[in-house]
């Protein structure tokens, strides 16, 4: 990250804001800070700088099915969404089994993230 803010000419911590997407670094810092990234092989290590704000940067979500038409727009929707308040979609299948989605969610839980969205019709009483 040190080379990154090197080559950018700004501080670490302006780095760390820029790939965080924080609203009080510039679109022109940022943009430069992503191109001195590219050109460096620099790869964010989101991981690692959410430990500190205890944010996974990612909300949980569980759909029934793939085939579906539908779930496949509820995702989308979803992604979207998601992205424009910059965080990401961990996303898990259940095939309407309401036991694997009970096992899933817990699953999910684990991995703390920011929200956990439970689609379908038919759930265990715990997953409620």
């Amino acid at each position: 990250m040190a080379d990154v803010a090197h080559r950018a000419n700004v501080s670490t911590m302006t780095v760390s804001r820029a790939f965080k997407r924080d609203a009080s670094v510039s679109a022109d810092t940022r943009d430069r800070i992503l191109k001195a990234a590219e050109e460096l092989g620099y790869v964010f290590d989101s991981i690692a700088a959410n430990l500190s704000s205890r944010r996974s940067g990612f909300v949980a979500a569980t759909i029934p099915s793939i085939n579906n038409a539908n779930f496949a727009d509820t995702v989308r929707g979803m992604t979207e969404g998601l992205r424009d308040s910059g965080l990401e979609i961990l996303l898990g299948f259940t095939d309407y089994n309401i036991e694997e989605e009970e096992r899933l969610v817990g699953q999910l839980l684990q991995r703390r993230p920011e929200a956990i969205i439970v689609t379908g019709g038919r759930h265990t009483p715990r997953c409620r």
